[in-house]
């Protein structure tokens, strides 16, 4: 009787008590696992938006664009590019002297006077003749005193260059109007910007003002 008491004892230990005492330490385990996993992501999974990398352990930080200062566009004599392209054509006016005419790229006479009138307002003249204004949609230069347009330029830090605009017009800007043209006229037309982030304006539409020395 002794012996069978003993053994059914033995047999209780073995397949019932042991394995509730195992389960209850399997499950406390992988309560106290769960707690150093962060919900939605598995272990060794990558976390974007400038927090620690689980993978390598690095900080993913959003990369930032530094941009040169605005320059300081005064009077004085200037050389205007275009960048329409890589060689930045100059613009400018022939070297005949009709009472106005077209300025267009690579023109034989590139030195441009510019006066300041406000922050970024300016008259401009070329080649001798005393005014630049507007005719038919051209930028022309002139003799004739209508033509005296006072000019906005407008410095696009992104690309580092300028639009160039009439302050009664100011939606309408300097532009090439034939870019595969080495000669073409410089027109008056709708400033056009890119959907992008930064924005972006048109080539055609961008100049730059290269000083020279008096």
């Amino acid at each position: 009787m002794y012996i069978l008491i003993r053994h059914t004892a033995r047999r209780f230990i073995k397949y019932v008590l042991r394995p509730m005492a195992f389960g209850r330490k399997s499950s406390g385990g992988n309560q106290d696992l769960a707690l150093h996993q962060r919900p939605g992501h598995r272990r060794g999974s990558r976390i974007r938006g400038g927090v620690r990398d689980r993978v390598c352990g690095t900080h993913h930080l959003p990369s930032t664009i530094k941009h040169s200062m605005a320059p300081n566009l005064t009077s004085g004599k200037f050389r205007v590019v275009s960048l329409i392209n890589d060689s930045n054509p100059p613009v400018g006016v022939n070297l005949t002297r009709p009472a106005f005419q077209s300025v267009h790229l690579n023109g034989r006479v590139t030195t441009w006077a510019v006066e300041q009138e406000g922050d970024n307002t300016y008259r401009l003249s070329v080649g001798g003749y005393p005014y630049t204004g507007v005719v038919v949609n051209r930028v022309t230069a002139s003799i004739h005193p209508e033509q005296n347009v006072e000019w906005i330029a407008t410095y696009r830090r992104f690309q580092d260059a300028y639009t160039i605009s009439a302050v009664n017009d100011e939606s309408n800007g300097w532009t090439v109007s034939h870019p595969n043209e080495a000669n073409s006229r410089i027109a008056l037309r709708l400033l056009v910007i890119g959907i992008s982030e930064p924005p972006h304006h048109l080539t055609s539409q961008l100049y730059r003002f290269e000083e020279l020395e008096e």
